[in-house]
Protein backbone atom coordinates (compact mmCIF):
# COMPACT_ATOMS: atom_id res chain seq x y z
CA UNK A 1 0.00 0.00 0.00
CA UNK A 2 2.88 2.33 0.79
CA UNK A 3 4.36 1.91 -2.71
CA UNK A 4 1.14 3.06 -4.40
CA UNK A 5 0.88 6.09 -2.07
CA UNK A 6 4.44 7.03 -2.98
CA UNK A 7 3.74 6.74 -6.73
CA UNK A 8 0.48 8.72 -6.44
CA UNK A 9 2.24 11.48 -4.46
CA UNK A 10 5.07 11.52 -6.98
CA UNK A 11 2.61 11.85 -9.87
CA UNK A 12 0.73 14.65 -8.08
CA UNK A 13 3.98 16.49 -7.42
CA UNK A 14 5.04 16.06 -11.05
CA UNK A 15 1.70 17.41 -12.32
CA UNK A 16 1.94 20.43 -9.97
CA UNK A 17 5.51 21.09 -11.10
CA UNK A 18 4.51 20.94 -14.78
CA UNK A 19 1.52 23.23 -14.08
CA UNK A 20 3.67 25.81 -12.27
CA UNK A 21 6.36 25.58 -14.96
CA UNK A 22 3.72 26.14 -17.67
CA UNK A 23 2.43 29.22 -15.84
CA UNK A 24 5.96 30.59 -15.55
CA UNK A 25 6.66 30.04 -19.26
CA UNK A 26 3.34 31.70 -20.16
CA UNK A 27 4.13 34.67 -17.89
CA UNK A 28 7.60 35.02 -19.41
CA UNK A 29 6.14 34.89 -22.92
CA UNK A 30 3.60 37.55 -21.99
CA UNK A 31 6.33 39.71 -20.51
CA UNK A 32 8.40 39.43 -23.71
CA UNK A 33 5.41 40.38 -25.88
CA UNK A 34 4.65 43.40 -23.67
CA UNK A 35 8.30 44.48 -23.89
CA UNK A 36 8.26 44.23 -27.69
CA UNK A 37 5.07 46.33 -27.85
CA UNK A 38 6.58 48.93 -25.53
CA UNK A 39 9.76 49.16 -27.59
CA UNK A 40 7.96 49.22 -30.96
CA UNK A 41 4.18 49.26 -30.80
CA UNK A 42 4.06 49.23 -34.61
CA UNK A 43 5.95 45.99 -35.14
CA UNK A 44 2.87 44.13 -36.42
CA UNK A 45 2.02 46.98 -38.80
CA UNK A 46 5.63 47.04 -40.04
CA UNK A 47 5.54 43.29 -40.71
CA UNK A 48 2.24 43.54 -42.57
CA UNK A 49 3.51 46.49 -44.59
CA UNK A 50 6.73 44.79 -45.65
CA UNK A 51 4.92 41.52 -46.41
CA UNK A 52 2.67 43.48 -48.79
CA UNK A 53 5.79 44.73 -50.64
CA UNK A 54 5.56 48.28 -49.33
CA UNK A 55 7.87 50.48 -47.24
CA UNK A 56 7.37 51.50 -43.61
CA UNK A 57 7.90 55.22 -42.93
CA UNK A 58 9.19 55.33 -39.37
CA UNK A 59 8.83 59.12 -39.09
CA UNK A 60 5.15 59.18 -40.07
CA UNK A 61 4.43 55.71 -38.62
CA UNK A 62 2.65 54.54 -41.74
CA UNK A 63 2.93 52.11 -44.61
CA UNK A 64 3.82 53.70 -47.94
CA UNK A 65 3.50 52.37 -51.44
CA UNK A 66 4.89 55.54 -53.03
CA UNK A 67 8.49 54.94 -51.90
CA UNK A 68 11.12 52.67 -53.39
CA UNK A 69 12.86 52.74 -50.02
CA UNK A 70 12.82 54.75 -46.83
CA UNK A 71 15.65 55.62 -44.50
CA UNK A 72 15.73 57.90 -41.47
CA UNK A 73 18.67 59.84 -42.97
CA UNK A 74 17.20 60.63 -46.41
CA UNK A 75 13.50 59.84 -46.02
CA UNK A 76 11.32 58.51 -48.83
CA UNK A 77 12.74 57.80 -52.27
CA UNK A 78 9.55 58.56 -54.19
CA UNK A 79 8.34 56.52 -57.16
CA UNK A 80 5.63 57.36 -59.64
CA UNK A 81 2.50 55.29 -60.17
CA UNK A 82 3.95 53.98 -63.46
CA UNK A 83 7.22 52.94 -61.77
CA UNK A 84 5.26 51.28 -58.96
CA UNK A 85 3.22 49.29 -61.50
CA UNK A 86 6.40 48.17 -63.29
CA UNK A 87 7.87 47.06 -59.99
CA UNK A 88 4.75 45.18 -58.89
CA UNK A 89 4.63 43.28 -62.19
CA UNK A 90 8.33 42.42 -62.48
CA UNK A 91 9.26 42.34 -58.76
CA UNK A 92 12.45 44.11 -59.76
CA UNK A 93 13.37 47.40 -61.35
CA UNK A 94 15.52 47.75 -64.45
CA UNK A 95 18.67 49.83 -64.15
CA UNK A 96 17.18 52.52 -66.38
CA UNK A 97 14.09 52.90 -64.16
CA UNK A 98 16.27 52.77 -61.04
CA UNK A 99 18.46 55.55 -62.47
CA UNK A 100 15.36 57.60 -63.33
CA UNK A 101 14.03 57.20 -59.77
CA UNK A 102 17.43 58.17 -58.37
CA UNK A 103 17.76 61.35 -60.44
CA UNK A 104 14.12 62.41 -60.03
CA UNK A 105 14.68 62.29 -56.24
CA UNK A 106 17.63 64.68 -56.68
CA UNK A 107 20.23 62.02 -55.87
CA UNK A 108 23.46 61.28 -57.78
CA UNK A 109 23.87 58.24 -60.04
CA UNK A 110 27.24 56.44 -60.11
CA UNK A 111 27.85 55.47 -63.75
CA UNK A 112 30.74 53.16 -62.84
CA UNK A 113 28.77 51.05 -60.37
CA UNK A 114 25.29 51.54 -61.80
CA UNK A 115 23.99 52.56 -58.39
CA UNK A 116 22.40 55.50 -56.64
CA UNK A 117 23.91 57.55 -53.83
CA UNK A 118 20.80 58.08 -51.70
CA UNK A 119 22.84 60.08 -49.16
CA UNK A 120 23.76 62.66 -51.82
CA UNK A 121 23.02 66.29 -50.94
CA UNK A 122 23.20 69.32 -53.22
CA UNK A 123 26.36 70.53 -51.45
CA UNK A 124 28.13 67.54 -53.06
CA UNK A 125 27.37 68.65 -56.64
CA UNK A 126 30.47 68.10 -58.78
CA UNK A 127 32.57 66.90 -55.82
CA UNK A 128 32.22 63.11 -56.08
CA UNK A 129 35.12 61.14 -57.54
CA UNK A 130 34.52 58.87 -60.52
CA UNK A 131 31.87 59.03 -63.20
CA UNK A 132 28.62 60.51 -61.85
CA UNK A 133 25.37 61.76 -63.31
CA UNK A 134 24.18 64.58 -61.08
CA UNK A 135 20.53 65.58 -60.67
CA UNK A 136 19.10 68.60 -62.46
CA UNK A 137 19.22 70.59 -59.22
CA UNK A 138 23.04 70.68 -59.56
CA UNK A 139 22.76 72.47 -62.91
CA UNK A 140 20.61 75.28 -61.52
CA UNK A 141 22.80 76.10 -58.53
CA UNK A 142 25.46 78.05 -60.47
Amino acid sequence: MKDTDFIINLLKSTVRFIYVLSLMVAALGGFIIVCVFIKNPYFLAVDTCIDAGNVWDDDEKRCRDDCLKWNRDYGCIQITEEQRMLFSVNKRISEAVYKDICLSNQKAWNNDKGDCDFYFVSADCGKLSGSWKYPDSCLTED
